[in-house]
């Protein structure tokens, strides 16, 4: 029966452990390009409201200046038939299935829960 000679094994071995990575390396660089789906959309997108967070600097007229931080002022002006209505705090939960516009603002921290709006449902 013939024998291996010792340093072949071994040989084998690191080749195989050279070359493998090579032919994958090969092969990956190979790999065909992927599908790439194209949206199209026809018309002109819907408006999306604007939403402002910050302290009121000044008022003028109809004019609100707001300080939205950074040292930043950014001025909205309030239609004659915008409602303003006073926030109240509430001393029950809230029930499961009701209304609800929460806010939430992005700190350094993480994000912070600064209110929940309940929406009355109308009859």
């Amino acid at each position: 029966m013939p024998r291996i000679r010792p340093f072949l094994l071994p040989a084998a071995l690191a080749l195989g452990l050279f070359a493998l990575p090579v032919v994958m390396g090969y092969v990956y660089s190979h790999e065909p390009v992927r599908d790439t789906l194209l949206v199209e959309f026809e018309g002109t997108p819907v408006a999306q409201p604007t939403y402002l967070v910050g302290s009121i600097a000044a008022v003028e007229g109809d004019t609100l200046r707001l300080d939205v931080g950074g040292g930043g002022q950014r001025e909205v002006t309030v239609l004659a038939d915008t409602p303003i209505e006073v926030l109240e705090r509430l001393d029950a939960v809230l029930d499961a299935g009701a209304t609800v516009n929460v806010g939430v603002d992005d700190t350094a921290f993480g994000q912070v829960l600064t209110g929940i709006v309940a929406i009355e449902a109308v009859p």
